[in-house]
């Protein structure tokens, strides 16, 4: 919790800390970021919810079912009563406000401004430095941020050894090694192991399925909140016999499908889990007239998979670059 009991003036200790307890439930089940909808969520009393119209459900895993990913443009409530009875809806806020439940209340505009009511009064919470919610973290957004971190610190100009071991020649890092991959999924492994060391688990090489092996999971802790990355390569690769392979846009486009369907199975087989997926592509791309080329040549994906469904983040392109070199 990110702010003090104290500075919420007029509501009794205890009943604020039942409803933060209740808040923090419920996020730990729906991340901040897939919420497009309004979120009310409080305590209540008996005599106030049992003459409404909404449901009972057993566990917060229930909830999931009604209020998956794709609902999430939705407007939500979630009350528990003195009896610890969960009550939900997938309801208008202005419907269930109309109600005049009994109780404090906590809720999420739209636009993501937080709000706290007791009787009748509201006040808006104002969130601490760098946080966008007063109640929880926001997971895949600070994974995002990290990427592109890694993008700039240790991508960009290969400054991390275990990348920096991919190039066939890494004074002029124009092709890499033959079957690169590894490499550049153990440098990003290491990053994100050295950022999430209390608050994730970062594995390289975790299976989908029995024959899919997705590059790196990262798995958020006290939470049901996991990420998938899926990393690929572009630009040559060159052998110690001096075979070359060439992958281009198509690479980049053929490792969406596949994240695509990475993540159709896992919502298949883990629907009470929120799972988003990462596309990674290392770009070393060159041409021999402008080793430059493809810095700022973004890659056309059809279909956008990240427009299309709510856990596919945008992909991220990492140009990689060369070393320029002048001739005596």
């Amino acid at each position: 919790m990110f702010f003090s009991i104290a500075s919420i003036n007029g509501i009794p200790t205890i009943e604020m800390i039942n409803l933060v307890r209740n808040i923090k439930h419920f996020f730990n089940y729906v991340s901040f970021e897939s919420i497009n909808g309004q979120v009310l969520i409080g305590t209540v009393t008996n005599e106030s919810i049992k003459n409404t119209q909404l449901n009972k459900i057993d566990c917060m895993d229930e909830l999931l079912y009604f209020y998956s990913k794709e609902n999430r443009n939705n407007d939500i409530c979630l009350f528990v009563d003195e009896e610890e009875q969960i009550w939900s809806s997938i309801l208008d806020i202005e419907q269930i406000e109309k109600l005049q439940l009994e109780g404090n209340f906590y809720k999420l505009t739209s636009d993501k401004k937080e709000f706290i009511t007791h009787n009748n009064v509201t006040i808006q919470l104002t969130q601490p430095d760098n946080k966008k919610s007063c109640f929880t973290n926001l997971d895949f957004e600070f994974l995002r941020c990290q990427l592109k971190a890694y993008k700039d610190e240790s991508a960009r100009k290969s400054t991390c050894m275990l990348l920096n071991d991919a190039w066939h020649n890494p004074k002029d890092r124009k092709e890499f090694k033959s079957r690169p991959e590894h490499y550049m999924r153990d440098s990003l492994t290491q990053f994100l192991k050295n950022v999430f060391t209390r608050r994730a688990v970062v594995h390289p090489e975790q299976n989908v399925d029995d024959s899919h092996p997705v590059d790196i999971k990262v798995t958020f802790k006290n939470t049901n909140r996991t990420a998938i990355l899926e990393v690929k390569w572009l630009g040559d690769s060159i052998s110690n016999s001096g075979k070359k392979i060439k992958y281009r846009d198509a690479r980049a486009k053929e490792g969406a499908k596949q994240l695509n369907d990475y993540l159709d199975k896992i919502s298949s087989h883990e629907p009470q889990n929120e799972t988003r997926g990462y596309l990674i592509v290392f770009d070393a791309r060159r041409k021999d007239e402008d080793l430059f080329f493809y810095q700022n040549k973004e890659i056309e994906y059809d279909p956008k998979y990240d427009e299309i469904r709510p856990d596919f983040d945008e992909p991220l392109r990492f140009f990689i670059e060369p070393i320029l070199t002048t001739s005596s």
